[in-house]
């Protein structure tokens, strides 16, 4: 019994050399840290990556419209409007405007083409009440000038813009100081500052949902995108032609 006692003590000297076992748990538990440290990487770039795959599939989400035909758009209302073949970097070009667009919850097609209609709402770029931009989509300008004049060699964009009124629409002896007929030409202003071409803007506005903003974009060959906008069928948009008051000298 006493040698036993005396053999407890001497294996729990300091300075006595340690069995070999405890060294493999040192490193057992050192190879289980560095594993624990890579399941927390992992695991980060996993959130990370489902994060930038949530905000992608929100985008893809606004842009998906399901109430527009699943083919490529035409412009029935002009014949001949272009000899290019469908554009899928037109397309692209203009997600991209859109995606720069806080809170687009709009319309945007499933598929490109040579004309491509978006909806939204007027509120989404203009101060409440008034024909002023919001300062917070300066970027979205910036990025939609950009697309317009990132014209190809032999080819042309155009834009028409489409304010809705409601159930009325401008009236009355100084009916071009309604909100509507300002804000539609607003944009032309702030368009042609960035440099882009007066006559690739089309404005007008129409009975229609009340906030509602319709921008149509062409891609055309130059030769026939010069048309007369008088020549232009119209029937069926609700447009209503109205003629500006003469200046008084």
């Amino acid at each position: 019994m006493t040698q036993e006692k005396q053999n407890n003590f001497i294996e729990a000297a300091p300075g006595a050399k340690k069995p070999v076992g405890d060294t493999t748990s040192l490193f057992v538990s050192l190879y289980l840290i560095i594993l624990a440290f890579f399941m927390v990487l992992n695991s980060i770039s996993n959130q990370s990556q489902t994060k930038i795959k949530s905000a992608t599939e929100s985008v893809s989400r606004a842009f998906d419209n399901p109430f527009e035909q699943n083919a490529d758009f035409v412009d029935v209302t002009e014949e001949d409007a272009t000899d290019l073949p469908p554009n899928d970097e037109f397309y692209e070009q203009l997600q991209g405007v859109f995606a720069s667009l806080i809170g687009f919850e709009g319309k945007f097609p499933t598929q490109g083409g040579n004309t491509i209609k978006v909806e939204f709402k007027q509120s989404d770029i203009y101060d409440a009440e008034s024909s002023e931009f919001r300062k917070d989509q300066d970027a979205f300008f910036f990025q939609l000038s950009r697309f317009l004049n990132s014209e190809g060699i032999g080819s042309i964009r155009e834009i028409e813009y489409i304010i809705y009124t409601g159930n009325k629409f401008p009236e009355g002896p100084e009916y071009w100081k309604d909100i509507s007929i300002l804000r539609s030409g607003a944009i032309v202003s702030k368009l042609t500052e960035m440099g882009v071409r007066e006559n690739q803007i089309s404005i007008g506005v129409a009975p229609g949902e009340q906030d509602l903003l319709k921008i149509s974009f062409f891609i055309r060959d130059e030769k026939t995108s010069r048309q007369n906008l008088k020549n232009a069928d119209r029937t069926g948009l609700g447009e209503v032609t109205t003629p500006m008051p003469e200046v008084e000298e």
